[in-house]
């Protein structure tokens, strides 16, 4: 394996984990918010 692809395949992950963690925190505020509108 080169370090071309070393460094692709590192980047691939972290893009991956980003991408994850968005939508997890995405979710979480979607729940959080309606949490609070069926509060009123």
């Amino acid at each position: 394996m080169t370090k071309k692809d070393e460094t692709n395949e590192k980047l691939k992950g972290t893009f991956y984990l980003s991408m994850t963690l968005g939508v997890f925190i995405v979710i979480v505020w979607g729940i959080c918010f309606g949490i609070f509108m069926g509060r009123f």
